[in-house]
């Protein structure tokens, strides 16, 4: 299954941005955020320093930037699963689809499962050629019944064995050594 924004969602979003871009910058644009998508009928996630989670769907997120200077953890998700080697994709969630300017991204729900199953998947991940910094019950959970980290974007910065750290720039760079 593939996650799509429904347009009633994209509205919203495309609103927020404008509010955030715009001056004076302030915290009603957030407050309108949260009760136009419960409104929607999307429910809050979760969250983090950059980015603020909402589930419309039962399968789908989308993850949208706290403001104009975090849309970049967003880019650096998306860029990510697509510069990741084959072998490495299975243990991320996909990014389905991303706003053009960075401001949102969409992808499959993923079932978080706490601290215990962090170190499940930083053994895994480790078993065959991934580490990752920061790693935690937060943003690891399970995505077709298998454990993933769901959330790479700022702030978890992961090596894939022979491909250095996953950033736009370094995998960028080692694209051609699949």
């Amino acid at each position: 299954m593939t996650c799509t924004l429904p347009p009633k969602i994209l509205d919203i979003i495309e609103r927020y941005k404008l509010c955030m871009t715009l001056p004076p910058f302030h915290s009603g644009c957030r407050h309108g955020l949260g009760n136009n998508m419960r409104e929607a009928g999307a429910s809050y996630a979760g969250g983090g320093l950059y980015r603020q989670v909402y589930r419309y769907s039962p399968s789908c997120v989308v993850k949208i930037a706290e403001d104009e200077d975090s849309v970049g953890s967003n880019y650096e998700e998306a860029t990510s699963w697509e510069e990741l080697p084959r072998r490495a994709k299975k243990f991320f969630v996909p990014v389905h689809q991303i706003d053009r300017d960075g401001w949102w991204l969409v992808a499959p729900k993923v079932e978080t499962n706490g601290e215990e199953l962090s170190a499940e998947v930083d053994g895994m991940l480790k078993h065959h050629g991934i580490s990752c910094e920061d790693l935690h019950g937060h943003n690891v959970g399970y995505y077709k019944g298998r454990p993933v980290v769901l959330d790479y974007g700022s702030g978890v910065s992961c090596k894939v064995k022979g491909y250095g750290i996953m950033s736009t720039q370094e995998l960028k760079l080692n694209r051609g050594n699949r």
